[in-house]
């Protein structure tokens, strides 16, 4: 017996498969913009569909951030108070109400400051959760003013109060911060001296004299280097600070931008510094180790 389809029958049928398909160019649209790992290989904003895969990224970043903002109201141990402008939203206990006032601020100078650098800011509202150290989150060291966790807050940054309660440490902590939080959304991945480097030199937070000893590179890119229970860290946040000096004070503030701006188009921080200095790695290492010889020991 044969079967017959009937006008209805396929134009419900291409409906289907239309609309199935949509989903899954949009998927793969989004997945393209917001892959990192392939942005170097595809820069997919060269796409006639790129827009399209913003606009679905931009749909999707305001739901997590919603759902962030829920979390973060639900696990806190007692009720957040909050204040609010255009760019910013601060939660943050009673008890700590000028720190959020100042915080509110400080992140405002923050993000002119860091955007004379990255060219871009998050076209979302930013979370400055100020938590009580009571409640700081498993894997932070207590030692921590503030911290910044793509997989626990994507649109947020985290501090805590500390006995260092004066303003600038905060508007330092905050910038620094809010670095991470804008160069992970503009570049993804960024290898932690460059990373860490970018925010430590923003909000000038210049290092002490250096000890002879100098990490190499591949030393500062060793996760283990970092970690705050090292006595040495603070040699390798110093170094990664120098970093950005050499480029601007051997060059200028321009080659250090252009550098920022190859790692937003997904090249790795030494490919873009090779491409906007002339320099290989090795080359790149020699002079800068010259330098923090000369000006910062």
């Amino acid at each position: 017996m044969k079967s017959s389809y009937g006008t209805a029958d396929i134009l419900s049928e291409l409906f289907r498969i239309f609309c199935i398909t949509g989903i899954v160019l949009c998927i793969i649209i989004y997945a393209l913009v917001n892959i990192s790992a392939l942005g170097w290989i595809i820069h997919p904003e060269e796409w006639k569909l790129y827009p399209i895969g913003e606009a679905i990224a931009e749909f999707i970043r305001q739901i997590r951030l919603a759902l962030s903002q829920w979390f973060i109201d639900w696990t806190a141990k007692d009720e957040f108070y909050k204040l609010e402008n255009e760019q910013f939203i601060v939660k943050y206990h009673p008890n700590d109400k000028p720190l959020a006032e100042d915080a509110l601020v400080d992140a405002g100078n923050g993000a002119m400051e860091i955007q004379k650098w990255i060219k871009y800011w998050p076209r979302t509202k930013i979370l400055i959760t100020i938590f009580n150290k009571q409640e700081t989150k498993q894997g932070v060291a207590p030692a921590a003013a503030g911290y910044y966790s793509f997989t626990l807050e994507p649109y947020g940054v985290f501090i805590q109060p500390t006995n260092i309660n004066t303003a600038s440490y905060y508007n330092i902590v905050i910038t620094h911060e809010l670095t991470h939080l804008n160069l992970h959304h503009y570049a993804g991945y960024v290898i932690i001296w460059g990373n860490e480097g970018l925010a430590e030199y923003i909000p000038d937070d210049k290092p002490k004299r250096l000890p002879s000893y100098v990490y190499s590179l591949q030393e500062l890119s060793l996760q283990s280097t970092w970690n705050l229970g090292n006595p040495s860290v603070w040699v390798a946040y110093g170094e990664s600070y120098t970093i950005m000096d050499f480029i601007v004070t051997s060059y200028n503030a321009d080659k250090l931008k252009e550098v920022i701006t190859l790692v937003g188009r997904r090249f790795s921080m030494l490919k873009a510094i090779e491409m906007a200095l002339g320099l290989n790695p090795e080359q790149f290492e020699e002079l800068w180790s010259q330098f923090v010889s000369k000006q910062w020991q």
